[in-house]
């Protein structure tokens, strides 16, 4: 299986301090798929914690013809039994209860169907759901060539090989979380696996011991975790890679400047769940001229702009959207050819091949006649502190943790940069910024707590949870 690239004597994973040889795997991977998965092939959800068990059953599925989806840990018995009921999975991996009229557990966290579930599809060897900043859930079927073709790429510009090792310090349910699996046991090397987040003591204290190589992270993650690295760097770390979501530039020259001091190397990554999941990747310390790229596309992968829209014409482009069982039948039975994917993000390609981007196609509203990027008005605002901007009624709202001092001033020189009427921006003082499970900011969220209070941006209401300055 070309997951399992590794020598047999090699490390493939460190789990709670135990090393396990890519022989050791090899053979859980193929205990676990003759118990479970049979020749033919079913449709697996695993609840995707961060933990041995997720990954063998993950190989496992790989390993024969079934069907593999990979479910946040962290929705509740009502979101899984809804996932359960839709995609009539034969086999839940990582559930604590489900229906027992339905399943029952062979053992603890593993659930078989009574009856006959979906079975493996011929196309689609992977399902991702991925909620995105802007509205609901969906299911991202990809088909395992593709899958592979992205991990190539990736290996090859991430120069990865057997000595490398990374860190779960994503989330295995997200694509980019599970990107760095692949890549990393695909290319011979190996992967530690920690249940720890990220700021806590102990996984600084696994990725300072564990010989880890290679930290990747999203923005949220690199702006929490900076005077820690200014106090400390893991002496074997030779890696950053940071993807999903908009990095401040003041925090890119940070880190930039710290892998200069260390001899390390800074990626700046883009990548959507629909192409599994890697499209462009740079080494900052090599271009620090294009600080706020987000680099060139991998190998076999295109990307062009139609309309100011980034289009990308890729081998890993998803087979579709799916919502049941019956849509990843459909797929089997119909087809597809999708060879372009609209990305829904607005940005450039300069004339050295590098992507910009500027903001979301859906991030986009008409005020007084003028098209306005919620996401532009957000970088500008950035260096006040960390705003979230949203469109409610005619009104363009800026929302922030805490009072500013000057409301009103905000207003008038935010308008002044857009030119618009002070009347059509207001200011929001919220408690929190709601991010998603991925670390980006959930506007969705965000706008139902605006929009709470009778879609008026100028009316106190306790009820919000909020305040308004």
């Amino acid at each position: 299986m070309w997951l399992l690239g590794g020598a047999q004597s090699s490390v493939a994973i460190v789990s709670e301090g135990e090393s396990i040889s890519y022989g050791e795997l090899g053979v859980m991977v193929e205990e676990f798929a003759h118990r479970y998965l049979g020749r033919e092939g079913v449709l697996v959800a695993i609840l995707a914690e961060q933990n041995l068990r997720t990954i063998v059953a993950y190989l496992a599925s790989f390993a024969t013809p079934s069907t593999v989806m990979m479910v946040d840990p962290q929705y509740g018995p009502d979101v899984v039994g809804q996932i359960v009921d839709a995609y009539e999975p034969q086999l839940v991996v990582g559930a604590q209860s489900l229906d027992r009229n339905m399943y029952c557990e062979s053992e603890p966290y593993h659930w078989t169907r009574r009856t006959n579930g979906a079975s493996g599809a011929v196309s689609t060897k992977l399902v991702m759901l991925t909620s995105g900043s802007m509205g609901a859930p969906k299911g991202v079927a990809l088909g395992e060539q593709g899958v592979h073709a992205n991990t190539l790429g990736t290996i090859n510009r991430l120069e990865l090989n057997a000595q490398s090792r990374a860190i779960t310090s994503l989330p295995l349910h997200y694509a980019f979380g599970l990107s760095v699996l692949h890549s990393h046991l695909a290319a011979g090397g190996s992967l530690v696996v920690t249940e720890s987040r990220p700021t806590s003591r102990q996984f600084w204290s696994t990725l300072s011991t564990s010989e880890v190589t290679h930290l990747p992270g999203v923005s949220f993650m690199y702006e929490l975790l900076q005077k820690l690295f200014l106090k400390r760097w893991p002496t074997s770390l030779r890696q950053l890679s940071h993807s999903g979501g908009r990095l401040h530039p003041e925090i890119q020259r940070r880190y930039l400047a710290l892998a200069l001091q260390h001899g390390s190397q800074f990626f700046l990554m883009y990548g959507q769940t629909e192409l599994m999941t890697r499209i462009s990747a740079f080494d900052l310390t090599r271009r620090p001229d294009k600080l706020g790229s987000v680099g060139v596309p991998l190998d076999e992968i295109e990307v062009a702009t139609n309309d100011g829209e980034l289009v990308v014409k890729s081998p890993s482009v998803m087979q579709g959207y799916v919502d049941s069982a019956r849509a990843i039948r459909n797929l089997d039975q119909f087809g597809t050819s999708r060879d372009y994917h609209h990305t829904g993000d607005l940005g450039i390609v300069d004339d050295d091949g590098f992507i910009w981007i500027t903001g979301r196609a859906g991030r986009t509203v008409k005020q007084y006649g003028k098209r306005v990027s919620l996401d532009e008005i957000e970088e500008y605002l950035q260096s006040e502190r960390k705003v979230a901007v949203i469109s409610s009624g005619s009104q363009i709202v800026i929302c922030m943790v805490g009072k500013h001092n000057e409301p009103d001033e905000l207003v008038m020189r935010t308008a002044r940069a857009l030119r618009l009427p002070p009347a059509s921006l207001a200011v929001a003082s919220v408690p929190e910024i709601p991010l998603t499970s991925r670390g980006k900011v959930h506007y969705a969220a965000l706008s139902s707590l605006v929009e709470s209070r009778d879609g008026s941006v100028g009316r106190p209401s306790a009820e919000a949870g909020m305040e308004w300055t």
